[in-house]
C-alpha cells in the first residue's frame, strides 16, 4: 500500500540537512493543520496517515461523499498493513529518521546516498544547467548566477538595479533577499553566513513580472519522464505561495498565447522532457519547474522565464491538478487556496462564514459549485486548504 504524509518542512529540512533537524513552531503548525491535503491526491485504495478518531472519521465522510477510496491508516496500524511504500511531500533525512524511529523498515526508505542526490538535484545551484539547456531552443534571457564568495556577491548586487539572492534551499519564500543596487551591511551578513553554511548561493536579476505558472512532471526514477499538466498559481509579494487556479491545461496554454508565446512553451515543454531524467537523477516522484511569464522594459512585449526553481518534491500544482481532474464537474474552474490567521479561533469562523456564504453542490461525487475545505478545520486550526468552484474567474 502506498501511504501518503504530509510535510511541508521538506524543503528546509533540506537546507539543514541534519537527520535532529525540528521545524520552526509555525510550520509545525501547519503540518498538523494540514495534515490530510495528500487525501485528493491519493490513489484508489491508497492510505493517509491520521493521528485520531476524528481525522480517521473525517477521511471517512469524505469518502462517502466524493466517492473515493482512501483508507485512514492510524500509526499503531500500518504494520499490519504489509508493504508500505512511503509517500511523503518531499523526502529528507530528517523524515528519514523519523520513520524509522516509529519501525518503519529501513527497506521501505530510500537510502542514504539516494537523499544525497536528490538533495544535489533540488539546490538552486541546478537552476543555471536549467537556464543552460533551455538557451539551446532560444530560451536564454534569464539568468541565475551561482555566488561564492562575498566579493562576488558584492559586485553582482551593485552591478545590478535590483537582483534578488537566493540559498540554495529554503521553504517557500523563505531564504531570499532582495536588493536594490546596495550591498548594505545586512545583505553582506545574510551572504556570509549562507556562504559558511553552503558555500554557494544564487542570484538572478528582478524582473517585470507578469505570471507566475509551472510545468509539472512525472519520473519513474529509470530514465522516463511524463509532462503531467500546467499550474498556475499565485505568490505573496514575498514570494510565498498564495494559491492556485484551477483551470484546464488548453486554457492555460490559450493563456499564453495572449501573451505570444504559445509556441516558446511548447518547445520549453519539449526540451524540459529530453533533458529531464539527467537533470533529476534517479528521483522518483512527482516534481514542477516553476517559470514566468515577463514584459520587456517600457513595451508590450512578453518573454518567457523557463526555470526560476525546479521543485524535486510534490507540490501544490500537482495537488491543483488532481483536484481539477477528479473532483470539479468537468468545464468548471476554481480556485485553491492556502491561507493563514494568527488569531486562535480565526479560521473556524472565516470557515463557517465561508460555509454559509458559498454553499457546496455535489452532483455524483464532484463539486459543481461552493466552497469546500480540503482539510478539517476546529477552533483550533491556523491553516486551511480551501477549495471555491465556479465564484470568481480565474
Amino acid at each position: 500500500m502506498q501511504v501518503y504524509l504530509f510535510n511541508p518542512d521538506a524543503d528546509l529540512a533540506l537546507a539543514d540537512n541534519r537527520p535532529t533537524y525540528v521545524a520552526p513552531d509555525t510550520v509545525r503548525r501547519m503540518t498538523r493543520d494540514l495534515a490530510l491535503l495528500p487525501f485528493w491526491y491519493a490513489g484508489d485504495g491508497g492510505g493517509v496517515r491520521v493521528s485520531s478518531p476524528d481525522e480517521k472519521a473525517w477521511v471517512e465522510q469524505m469518502n462517502e461523499r466524493f466517492r473515493r477510496n482512501v483508507v485512514p491508516v492510524l500509526a499503531k496500524d500500518w504494520r499490519g498493513l504489509g508493504e508500505i511504500k512511503w509517500m511523503p511531500w518531499g523526502w529528507t533525512p530528517a523524515l528519514r529518521r523519523r520513520l524509522l524511529e516509529e519501525e518503519a523498515g529501513e527497506f521501505n526508505l530510500p537510502g542514504e546516498e539516494t537523499l544525497a542526490e536528490w538533495r544535489k538535484w533540488a539546490s538552486r545551484e541546478r537552476v543555471a544547467d536549467w537556464l543552460r539547456a533551455f538557451g539551446e531552443i532560444g530560451g536564454g534571457r534569464a539568468e541565475s548566477v551561482n555566488l561564492r564568495d562575498i566579493s562576488a556577491c558584492r559586485a553582482y548586487v551593485e552591478g545590478h538595479r535590483a537582483v534578488v539572492l537566493k540559498a540554495p534551499w529554503s521553504g517557500s519564500g523563505k531564504g531570499l533577499r532582495w536588493c536594490q543596487g546596495v550591498f548594505t551591511s545586512d545583505v553582506e551578513g545574510w551572504c556570509a553566513r549562507l556562504l559558511r553554511k553552503h558555500g554557494v548561493l544564487t542570484a538572478s536579476p528582478v524582473y517585470n513580472k507578469e505570471e507566475d505558472f509551472a510545468m509539472e512532471f512525472y519520473s519513474d526514477g529509470q530514465g522516463r519522464v511524463s509532462f503531467e499538466g500546467y499550474s498556475l498559481f499565485s505568490t505573496t509579494s514575498g514570494g510565498a505561495y498564495a494559491g492556485n487556479c484551477l483551470l484546464a491545461d488548453a486554457q492555460v496554454e490559450q493563456r499564453m498565447g495572449g501573451y505570444g508565446l504559445y509556441e516558446t512553451l511548447r518547445r520549453v515543454r519539449c526540451r524540459a522532457l529530453e533533458i529531464a531524467a539527467y537533470y533529476t537523477g534517479s528521483y522518483q516522484g512527482y516534481w514542477g519547474i516553476d517559470m514566468m511569464v515577463c514584459r520587456e522594459e517600457n513595451t508590450a512585449r512578453y518573454w518567457l522565464h523557463p526555470c526560476v526553481e525546479v521543485n524535486l518534491r510534490m507540490n501544490m500544482g500537482v495537488v491543483a491538478l488532481d483536484l481539477y481532474r477528479h473532483l470539479l464537474v468537468p468545464g468548471q474552474v476554481g480556485r485553491m487556496v492556502i491561507d493563514y490567521l494568527p488569531l486562535s479561533g480565526a479560521m473556524y469562523v472565516r470557515h463557517v462564514e465561508d460555509e454559509e456564504r458559498y454553499p457546496l453542490r455535489v452532483e455524483q461525487g464532484r463539486v459543481e459549485e461552493g466552497y469546500l475545505a480540503l482539510t478539517p478545520v476546529t477552533r483550533e486550526s491556523h491553516y486551511r486548504a480551501a477549495l471555491y468552484v465556479g465564484l470568481t474567474s480565474p
